[in-house]
């Protein structure tokens, strides 16, 4: 452990020496200037605009860290538009004094290819000339700056400065103490994911709240995604709308892509209003936006929202969605070039370009369609089963249920795929499928749990367990209704009163009932032995059965989990597809 250590000095000491060659830049050393201290105030108090007004004076004077608030005020849209290209001149200005903060934050800017394009090369030699000195900067603990760009720079991970989120996180609650509203937020976004930190809804909600208090738009969009969704808080569709609302008329895109979501889909306060939705659709495609570009792509697709059916407009939105790094917009523009729609003609190779792109973020319809494709030699791809089984898995993960249920059947044999079945694996992937509504695996689950000598031990309580859940989706809850009845009926004809003690509390109830008729029906026989349960009118026998197994479907939407159940749910919910 003493040899680690020292070799993680040796390399700290290399990393310094770097700097050295890049040249010295200055940790702080910026002239005091009374326009830029006000404006710095002015920023840390909401006050965006007089912050702004005070702040463009101080750049007029080639302030460094004027300019680099200025810049900032302009990346994050505080006071007016989010303008990328603008604040990346500000911050090029205030680094040419050799100002450390804004050369990382170029570094940042240049990481992510914004306002200007990615340059991967430049961003690592730029970290590597600032990251000492901006550090040593914030480890004072008086600069806000020096803390927030250090934790944005721990978030991107750029060149020799590894992603550290538990860093990160540190950094930022260090800004937010100054009251520095983006790093109020992105702290709010840490404790909602877990990123570094122990995740903490409620946390969350309450630096999403005063960072809306602020004024800053992503904030109001994050907690009205909360009530939207319920999570931390009570749903409140009203309230998540009026914060959209708030958000939107800032500008923010995000925001009008929300509430043309709520129109195109319609919820529990505005009924679904397609001509609506593509109002506020457009507005925030005209600002850029991938997920509205995609939406309204689609609504040309379809001919929806008093649009005509138009493939070539379609996938011109597809195209602006997809070439701006939005997943479903590269799966849905990979879609029409393989069935040349909307193109001169079908084009395979374009279309697996796309679809790869799409995988690579981990959208799970682009994974399961490549895994197909894998498996099945489509599309042009010659057959890998190993290839195709781990796309599968990686789309199962992504909450894709076909994919669940073709490594189900894969795992039982089906498929003959050339590895031996393996009903542990089986079981897994049909559990995770049912978690996620797949209504097939319910029900073979339920099935499994009726037979004995199979791969899940047999169990009948389990078995209803799993009907019952299959009955709270409304369109199998007939069969899975008449399922349970069946089920019902057979542990009658088989009871006794020895074996008893595995069958459900209910099956206990409706058996003792069935028997009270049977005995009240051997008495009118003047016979002192039980009756055979065919001697027990069918119609009433049904009845009984009828009326318990019905009331097992009350709150057929609350069935509660098992513990192996609650961890498969966990596994699901980390990899779920969060909304845009």
């Amino acid at each position: 452990r003493e040899r680690e250590r020292e070799r993680e000095r040796e390399r700290e000491r290399e990393r310094e020496r770097m700097c050295d060659r890049h040249g010295r830049v200055c940790a702080g050393g910026v002239s005091e200037d009374p326009e830029a201290a006000e404006g710095e105030r002015l920023l840390l108090a909401g006050s965006f605009d007089l912050a702004a007004a005070a702040l463009d004076l101080a750049c007029t004077r080639e302030h460094a860290r004027g300019l680099l608030l200025r810049g900032y005020m302009h990346k994050f849209g505080l006071g007016g538009e989010i303008e990328c290209a603008r604040a990346f001149d500000l911050m090029q200005r205030s680094g040419a004094s050799g100002y450390a903060p804004a050369l990382c934050a170029m570094a940042t800017s240049l990481h992510q290819g914004k306002g200007v394009e990615r340059n991967a090369d430049a961003a690592a030699e730029l970290v590597t000339r600032s990251f000492f000195a901006t550090r040593e900067q914030a480890l004072r603990g008086d600069d806000w700056l020096a803390q927030f760009i250090l934790g944005y720079t721990y978030s991107c991970g750029i060149a020799h400065v590894s992603a550290n989120h538990a860093l990160a996180a540190e950094c930022y609650a260090g800004a937010a103490q100054h009251g520095f509203v983006v790093s109020i937020y992105n702290l709010g976004v840490v404790y909602e994911n877990g990123n570094g930190v122990a995740a903490d809804v409620s946390r969350a909600i309450e630096l999403y709240s005063e960072a809306a208090r602020m004024g800053y738009r992503l904030a109001r969009c994050a907690l009205g995604t909360m009530y939207e969704l319920g999570r931390g808080v009570a749903p409140d569709s009203r309230r998540a709308l009026a914060l959209y609302k708030e958000a939107a008329e800032q500008g923010s895109p995000e925001a009008q892509t929300y509430i043309g979501t709520i129109y195109y889909e319609g919820n529990d306060i505005i009924e679904e209003d397609k001509q609506e939705a593509l109002k506020w659709f457009t507005k925030a495609a005209a600002r850029g936006n991938s997920l509205a570009q995609n939406k309204i792509a689609i609504m040309y697709y379809y001919g929806k929202g008093g649009l005509e059916l138009s493939y070539p407009t379609a996938v011109e939105y597809f195209r602006m969605a997809a070439e701006s790094g939005n997943k479903y917009g590269q799966y849905n523009l990979g879609m029409c070039y393989e069935n040349g729609q909307g193109v001169d003609r079908p084009d395979l190779g374009m279309a697996m370009e796309w679809y790869q792109r799409s995988a690579a973020q981990g959208y799970g319809e682009a994974l399961h369609t490549l895994g197909l494709a894998h498996l099945t030699e489509r599309r042009g791809v010659d057959r890998n089963v190993d290839k195709a089984i781990a796309l599968l898995e990686r789309a199962g993960n992504a909450g894709h249920v076909e994919s669940l249920e073709i490594l189900a059947g894969a795992y039982d044999g089906k498929f003959h795929l050339g590895f031996q079945p393996d009903d542990e694996r089986r079981v897994h992937f049909l559990r995770k499928a049912a978690l996620l509504q797949s209504a097939d695996s319910i029900g073979e689950l339920a099935e499994m749990h009726e037979r004995s000598g199979g791969p899940v031990p047999y169990d009948p309580e389990e078995a209803r367990r799993w009907w019952k859940r299959l009955a709270g989706l409304d369109e199998h809850r007939e069969k899975a209704t008449q399922r349970v009845h069946m089920l019902f009926a057979r542990y009658a004809l088989v009871w006794s009163p020895r074996r008893h003690t595995k069958f459900p509390r209910e099956f206990q109830e409706m058996v003792r009932a069935v028997m009270a008729v049977a005995a009240v029906a051997a008495a009118a026989c003047e016979s002192s032995n039980a009756l055979p349960i065919g001697w027990i009118p069918n119609e009433l026998v049904h009845a009984i059965i009828r009326q318990l197994a019905n009331s097992l479907f009350a709150d057929s939407s609350h069935v509660p989990l098992t513990d192996s159940e609650q961890r498969l749910c966990a596994e699901v919910e980390e990899a779920e597809i969060a909304r845009d």
